[in-house]
């Protein structure tokens, strides 16, 4: 009888150890709640608060770490996490943000897009197509019309109305950095040069550059095209990487996109100014009184923060999805912006003074780990 009470204590011990510094969170729970399995709290930043607090009164439940569970489904992020030191772990105590296992858990910076309507009756669309055409208002954050520049629909995102289908581009004509304009060849669509939102996407070199049109000016077969400050003056006076014409293999390419006029092939849409409105031209497949439509509200899902003095350490993040995150440039930091396309460029931003340090270096800086995270569905 003595070894098996001795046994049962040991068993109890034991599976006390294990609960303990558990946080559960789940997308139906309440952040006034305790964070147990049976009464998890509804948002992670709640879940970070509670465990800031455990480590800063030197909790129990610090003991061997500190474990953030997230149980399936989408948690939407209406302003972006913030990690700061005071969040940090140590080595025998890290906190670890992950899903439950088997679960699919998403931090999201979208919201929907509801009430579709089918047809149109604007003029900038080819009558043949206005019946093909539904169109929603744009959702609205605090007192403004959320403005994007990405929309996903049942999962896949949509391409913003342009000149050619995806993956189609055309040559320039000519590069003119003196005169800081570029010859390309005059449009098919009727009334682009009117359009008041036109963009350009050039390729140039191993860079891209996006750049919103002022004017453009048609001469027969030509048209010439002059751009909005800033980007025009640093596309035309930024010496590398510019575009290339008469290379070896021919002048760089570019494509016209962001006007209703362009949009004609279905996957596409476009968002009205100032009106918001956003247009789209669903695919076969696709039912809009059913569909789910999302634009995102943020740019950045995660921001982390330390300096070198106080660093950010020994904060993992496992098998979970970022998604749906905005990048704004040019429409609204008057940007040029020219990089390759980084899938992971919304879920994360870190903000420091010094050097990073990678897990194990034992260098000052950030320490925090991502495993098995997917960020498919980001800025891009």
């Amino acid at each position: 009888m003595k070894t098996k009470i001795i046994c049962f204590i040991a068993f109890v011990s034991y599976t006390f150890y294990l609960t303990a510094g558990d946080i559960y969170v789940s997308p139906y729970g309440n952040d006034n709640a305790a964070g147990t399995r049976q009464s998890p709290l509804q948002t992670l930043e709640q879940a970070i608060k509670q465990a800031r607090e455990w480590r800063r009164l030197q909790s129990p439940e610090t003991t061997g770490g500190i474990n953030i569970l997230l149980e399936e489904g989408i948690y939407p992020q209406y302003k972006s996490l913030f990690i700061r030191p005071e969040d940090s772990g140590t080595t025998d105590s890290p906190t670890r943000i992950t899903a439950v296992p088997n679960a699919r858990v998403v931090l999201s910076g979208g919201v929907p897009v509801t009430g579709w309507e089918q047809g149109c009756k604007d003029t900038r669309i080819p009558e043949t197509l206005r019946n093909k055409i539904w169109v929603a208002e744009a959702p609205r954050m605090g007192n403004r019309i959320l403005e994007t520049r990405q929309m996903w629909v049942n999962g896949t995102k949509a391409q913003r109305a342009a000149q050619f289908p995806d993956g189609v581009m055309e040559r320039m004509i000519d590069f003119n950095p003196e005169e800081e304009t570029i010859t390309i060849p005059t449009p098919q669509t009727a009334g682009l040069n009117a359009a008041s939102q036109v963009e350009m996407i050039v390729h140039q070199r191993w860079a891209i550059a996006i750049l919103r049109v002022k004017e453009m000016i048609t001469e027969g077969a030509n048209t010439i095209v002059r751009f909005h400050d800033p980007e025009s003056r640093l596309e035309f006076a930024h010496p590398w990487p510019q575009p290339v014409i008469d290379g070896e293999k021919g002048n760089s390419s570019f494509c016209l996109v962001n006007a209703l006029e362009l949009l004609d092939q279905p996957g596409e849409w476009y968002q009205d100014y100032p009106s918001g409105r956003i247009y789209y031209y669903p695919r076969p497949h696709e039912d809009m009184t059913k569909a789910q439509v999302i634009i995102p509200a943020l740019e950045t899902l995660l921001t982390i923060s330390g300096t070198l003095e106080r660093p950010v350490r020994n904060i993992h993040f496992q098998n979970i999805s970022f998604e749906h995150t905005s990048w704004m440039r040019p429409l609204l930091s008057r940007t040029r912006y020219i990089a390759r396309r980084l899938p992971s460029a919304g879920c994360l931003q870190t903000t420091h003074t010094g050097a990073t340090r990678k897990s194990g270096t034992g260098k000052p800086g950030m320490d925090r780990q991502t495993r098995s995270c997917n960020t498919d569905k980001m800025r891009q």
